[in-house]
């Protein structure tokens, strides 16, 4: 039975910010953060809570802010959100998507922990994410919240990646992966080392330069993540 079954692959369409809020007659449109959006997201469940980004997803900006973009191959567990912050529902929920890129910043971490973490505000808020009541407090107290409660996954990636550890496989791993039978009980630890053990991760893991210059306006530009920031520095 165990090999009939094959990984779960799916595609969805994540559109942030592409249908703007209605405004009274007359008032001018603001914005409290840069206006986004998601490429199609394709991610292959490679195991227990465990996700492989088959095709690169990239967050573009409409002011023309340099994009971010995820790598094909990625491997995460989404770590970088704590369990009691997570408002997916499963691997198949398409708001997932500002978990990856938040996960993909705090593992190559081409900018702090407090820009990553408005890059994630950004997008949730675009994507208009929280409950039915009150969804921008949810926002801003999900944001506030990271700081300390993901601290701790941000320092030990660092470490990781110190360490010469690496989270992206190559094409020809990611392809065989996607033949294999799927294993429920694989976590991202197992998966990479078995990658590793094949010659399947890639030699080097680096972000585009041009990252940490959109990560910090993402975060000059996110009104209600400013002043927490601040206070971050002041601990």
């Amino acid at each position: 039975m165990k090999t009939l079954l094959r990984r779960l692959v799916w595609s969805c369409t994540a559109l942030i910010g592409l249908t703007p809020l209605a405004h009274a007659a007359g008032a001018p449109a603001t914005e409290s953060v840069i206006a986004s959006s998601f490429t199609p997201l394709s991610v292959t469940v490679i195991g227990k809570n465990t996700y492989m980004v088959r095709d690169a997803l990239t967050m573009t900006f409409r002011d023309g802010t340099p994009s971010i973009v995820v790598p094909a191959g990625f491997t995460t567990d989404l770590g970088s959100v704590p369990k009691r912050l997570r408002w997916w529902e499963g691997g198949s929920d398409a708001s997932i998507a500002p978990a990856i890129v938040h996960d993909y910043l705090y593992w190559y971490q081409p900018c702090t922990q407090a820009e990553a973490d408005a890059v994630l505000y950004t997008a949730l808020d675009r994507l208009k994410v929280g409950p039915a009541r009150n969804p921008t407090g949810w926002r801003v107290t999900t944001y506030k919240a990271l700081g300390s409660a993901a601290a701790g996954a941000f320092k030990k990636n660092g470490a990781g990646r110190g360490n010469g550890e690496r989270r992206t496989v190559t094409a020809d791993y990611a392809n065989r992966l996607l033949q294999s039978p799927f294993e429920p009980d694989e976590t991202l630890a197992s998966a990479l080392q078995k990658a590793q053990s094949t010659s399947g991760l890639v030699q080097q893991e680096s972000a585009s330069p041009a990252i940490k210059l959109t990560c910090a306006r993402v975060l000059e530009k996110c009104q209600p993540c400013r002043n927490d920031a601040t206070t971050r520095k002041r601990r």
